[in-house]
């Protein structure tokens, strides 16, 4: 027999004698459906005549459809007495055990549209742009040091520098993607871009007991603080004093919303368009790093490109050892130095080498775990 797509009821040919079972079959199937999603306790079904009623038990009146709890034990009447008449001759006996049918989908409609308007707000606010950069701390290219003194603009963690009389924090680092840092000395700030604010309200949050200002002059106030008339393109300083931090969040409009980390490669990136760092991974000690050609037998110039834009062209190089470093995979030189650089890449100069051949290709590898050259000038 055929059966309906949804809740596979009969296909009934009423045509064809018997058809009762299979219409008996579909009752039973549509029962069992809505018993699923029905939370009426003792349910007895349509109010009829000549019938023992006892306390708790609701039924339905056929005539409107509405739901009625029986309070007080009693027999309806016989026929033709209806329910509504009988209700006004015993008013003690009934009372509204809930809405009709109807009034109860409208309000589970209302309630779902509500519910999907929270939603949705609720998810506008958490997808809101955060444009604080390492906002949970999870990054540390320089290999800052808990409990080391910062300078005045000094940097620890990417993107956080000591503020006007420089800074101390400490921290045990997480695996995830934020860790708390306790500052204990001085200030912390973060000058965010200009370049990606439009102007207007925007509001500062974060977790912790520091408290904070945004710019440069105000009072200090605890998680969050909205600020007003901000003006589009400005760079904006935003800073902190003693006391725990994390999980900062600066967003446009008056509201806080929700704090979320972005994935470790969107954060690894975004802090390397203010500091491109190389290093090898933590798998192999070997990375190339980029080409160039031999410009004597003992020196060479090796252009090495960016993995992403930074902000502004970098200025200089810091490289902790450059005999963690090698040309062509197995010569080594004893000095590396800052050529010139722009948005996409660096030019370095290697001297100190042996055995090169002049004007040939070469190719800068590192050759240990330990590694490091950083490209500074494009921090705010």
């Amino acid at each position: 027999m055929a059966k309906t797509p949804n809740i596979a009821l009969n296909i009934i040919p009423f045509d064809q004698i018997p058809w009762d079972v299979q219409a008996n079959e579909n009752t039973t199937i549509i029962d069992g459906v809505i018993g699923q999603y029905f939370a009426v306790a003792n349910f007895v079904g349509v109010w009829e005549n000549a019938t023992t009623y006892v306390v708790g038990q609701n039924v339905i009146d056929s005539a409107d459809g509405t739901l009625w709890l029986c309070g007080v034990g009693n027999t309806s009447p016989v026929a033709p007495t209806t329910f509504a008449a009988d209700r006004i001759a015993h008013p003690a006996n009934w009372s509204t055990g809930g809405p009709s049918a109807a009034a109860s989908a409208a309000a589970a409609d209302a309630s779902a549209t509500a519910a999907a308007a929270s939603a949705l707000a609720t998810s506008s606010l958490a997808a809101n742009p955060n444009y604080v950069n390492n906002s949970g701390f999870s990054i540390n290219q320089r290999a800052y040091v808990s409990g080391a003194a910062l300078g005045i603009g000094a940097f620890g963690h990417d993107r956080w520098k000591g503020g006007p009389a420089g800074c101390t924090y400490t921290f045990v680092q997480s695996t995830g993607p934020s860790t708390v840092i306790t500052i204990t000395a001085g200030l912390l700030q973060q000058t965010i871009e200009g370049a990606q604010l439009v102007g207007g309200d925007y509001t500062l949050s974060w977790a912790g007991s520091s408290h904070a200002r945004v710019g440069l002059a105000g009072a200090y106030a605890s998680s969050p603080i909205t600020v007003t008339g901000l003006v589009a393109g400005t760079d904006t300083t935003i800073e902190f004093g003693a006391g725990t931090l994390s999980q900062v969040k600066f967003e446009a409009g008056s509201v806080a919303s929700v704090w979320k980390a972005l994935t470790a490669r969107e954060e690894l990136v975004s802090c390397q368009r203010y500091l491109p760092v190389f290093s090898p991974d933590a798998i192999s000690a070997f990375a190339a790093l980029g080409s160039g050609y031999a410009t004597s037998t003992t020196a060479a110039d090796i252009h090495i490109p960016f993995h992403t834009r930074t902000r502004a062209s970098v200025t200089g190089i810091t490289v902790l050892n450059p005999t963690h470093f090698y040309l062509n995979n197995s010569t080594t030189f004893t000095a590396m130095v800052f050529l010139r650089g722009g948005l996409d890449g660096v030019q370095v100069s290697c001297t100190g080498a042996s055995g090169l051949s002049a004007n040939q290709g070469v190719i800068l590898a590192t050759n240990t775990g330990d590694a490091k050259i950083i490209c500074t000038g494009a921090e705010l």
